[in-house]
């Protein structure tokens, strides 16, 4: 659950470092209020999935940036997302067998 929270501060620290961030562009919204609720679903630990993929072509044609960090980010926040997930919704799957 850490890595998730440290994964949402990063990509709004991204953003906030980014030219992006004083356009205030749609996908950009979008994309923060996404992390947002991915926080607070933390605090009753229902996260989730973000889907990345809207998010991303949402971003892609507000921008024109294939290669931003934040899309990179985002991803990796999804993968943390799936593992924790996999992991509520089965917590024998990484338990030894005897």
């Amino acid at each position: 659950m850490e890595n998730i929270k440290r994964q949402c501060y990063k990509i709004l620290e991204l953003i906030a470092n980014s030219q992006y961030y004083e356009e205030e562009n749609y996908s950009i919204q979008r994309i923060k209020r996404a992390i947002n609720e991915t926080l607070e679903d933390m605090d009753v630990n229902q996260i989730k999935k973000i889907n990345t993929v809207s998010l991303t072509r949402n971003f892609v044609d507000d921008t024109g940036d294939y290669a931003s960090d934040i899309l990179e980010e985002l991803d990796i926040l999804e993968k943390c997302i799936e593992v924790i997930n996999q992991e509520r919704d089965d917590p024998n799957k990484n338990k030894k067998s005897n």
